[in-house]
């Protein structure tokens, strides 16, 4: 988070692409910076039950405030159970969990913007979490995919910049002694399109504040760019994720101090809105098997308009190969690997939220993280190697309390 009165202009993806996602010859651009103030509240009076809203793109590409799926597919999970202990460092004195926002002091920039949000109570991990960030202990935090993560930690981050403003920058006595602007806090993300995600949350919560948050991602020499950063001073560590294998849990100690460790339901679990499936399909009967089950899902009760449906394979060649098969066979389709330019895989996103190409085929670039409204079928045509990774994957969709259904193609190879 970077404090600064300034704005950045938002990029926009190109317009001369396909319905496919994009194979259009652009320039290849491996690298991005965007920051900005999130000033793009929709008003929404159409009443009723507030609840959690989504940030998604609009047609030409700007952020704005959505509904949440609809209501009969919603389910509150108060009743999940926590385990919260001391970590290697002896975490001690636990701060007490809160049931509502009025619970936390917060600062009014940031009670405002969480009205804005339509956010009306903690999630279980928010309740837990926000407090102990709060009183600013290093934090190991492991609840299922949709938990709503994201928030329980830019909530009390954000908060303590605006209580604690900014700190006295370092001495420079170089020539041309420029005012700088330097960063307060540092969200590391596994992906460009997680990096992106959280980005976009994090206006929502900067919105009317001088803190402007920035995303960069690909493409520089970072080696460089970690020689220039400041040496820091105390600082607070928080890891969040659906899973937490155990050698990740060991290396935890090297880096952070008396920390609390939480975990809401079991650890890597997956969340039971999910009804899952495993068939046995022989690897050439494949693709036959996947057009099957994309026509029933067409025919199926829970199936909208607006419903997506989620693709994954192992490769980056398998991925093209897939989507090209889809659409030969008239399916609407796109799809995102790593060899995909920035601009690709924007692209591809945006159709795929927007429903443009309501079938996304991607690698495990798409498995973490990503909070993508409307997925209601997740298909593993490739089964992970791992366990974790199949968490990951069905985790895309049964998100924030929506039903979601994952099929999983099983053979002799997995």
């Amino acid at each position: 988070m970077i404090p600064n009165s300034g704005d950045f202009d938002n990029r926009r993806g190109g317009e001369d692409w396909n319905n496919r996602g994009g194979r259009n010859n652009y320039q290849n651009n491996r690298g991005g910076y965007r920051g900005g103030f999130n000033n793009r509240y929709q008003n929404d009076n159409s009443g009723g039950h507030q609840q959690q809203h989504t940030d998604t793109n609009d047609s030409i590409g700007n952020s704005r405030w959505v509904e949440r799926e609809p209501k009969g597919d919603y389910h509150q999970h108060d009743n999940r159970s926590q385990n919260i202990s001391g970590g290697g460092g002896g975490g001690q004195n636990v701060p007490p969990n809160i049931t509502s926002f009025e619970d936390v002091q917060l600062t009014d920039i940031i009670r405002n913007n969480i009205a804005l949000a339509r956010y009306d109570k903690p999630t279980p991990v928010q309740k837990y979490a926000i407090p102990i960030i709060r009183n600013g202990r290093d934090l190991m935090a492991c609840a299922q995919t949709g938990s709503g993560k994201t928030a329980a930690f830019l909530v009390p981050i954000l908060n303590q910049m605006y209580e604690h403003g900014v700190s006295p920058p370092p001495q420079d006595n170089r020539p041309y002694n420029r005012r700088k602007q330097y960063p307060l806090g540092l969200v590391l993300a596994p992906t460009r399109e997680l990096a992106t995600q959280i980005f976009e949350e994090a206006k929502k919560f900067a919105y009317r504040s001088r803190m402007r948050p920035a995303v960069l991602y690909g493409g520089n020499n970072t080696t460089e760019q970690m020689r220039e950063l400041d040496p820091t001073g105390e600082r607070q560590t928080l890891m969040f994720s659906a899973t937490f294998p155990k050698a990740i849990q060991e290396l935890a100690s090297d880096f952070l101090h008396n920390y609390i460790f939480l975990a809401v339901g079991r650890v890597g679990s997956t969340s039971e809105n999910i009804t899952q499936t495993i068939l046995w399909v022989n690897e050439q009967d494949k693709r036959s098997y996947l057009l099957d089950l994309l026509s029933s899902i067409k025919e199926s009760v829970e199936y909208s308009a607006n419903s997506l449906t989620l693709i994954f394979v192992e490769t980056k060649k398998g991925a093209d190969a897939l989507e090209e098969f889809l659409y030969q066979c008239n399916h609407p389709v796109t799809s995102i690997h790593g060899d995909r330019t920035q601009k690709e895989r924007e692209e591809a996103l945006r159709c795929f939220r927007s429903g443009d190409c309501p079938i996304l085929v991607a690698t495990a670039v798409a498995a973490r993280g990503l909070d993508i409204p409307h997925v209601k079928h997740v298909i593993n045509f490739d089964l992970p190697s791992d366990v974790e990774e199949y968490v990951h994957r069905i985790g895309r969709t049964g998100r924030m309390g929506n039903l979601g259904v994952a099929t999983s193609f099983f053979n002799e190879k997995n």
